[in-house]
């Protein structure tokens, strides 16, 4: 008796487009060679969003002077006076 076998459609080749052929492409359901799941992360560095953070860290110490600086050479904006915090 012959079994049947299904016929599968024919597949066309496959090619990486241009714009991503310098990129490491993954599939989202890789299998490593343990048979786990690949999980790929992206980081990618942050502005952060508070002044307290951004005071922490040298580099955006060195970014706000050379823009205040800028501003300053510039003459983007005035100086009106200090300002006095709301005491209620």
């Amino acid at each position: 008796m012959m079994v049947a076998t299904m016929m599968e459609r024919p597949r066309r080749q496959q090619r990486q487009p241009v714009h991503l052929q310098d990129c490491e492409v993954n599939l989202d359901d890789e299998v490593d060679d343990n048979g786990d799941l690949v999980h790929l992360v992206f980081l990618a560095e942050s502005e952060p969003v508070r002044l307290a953070n951004a005071i922490e860290h040298p580099k955006w110490q060195k970014t706000m002077n050379e823009e205040l600086m800028a501003i300053e050479k510039n003459n983007i904006m005035t100086q009106i006076g200090k300002v006095v915090p709301n005491q209620n």
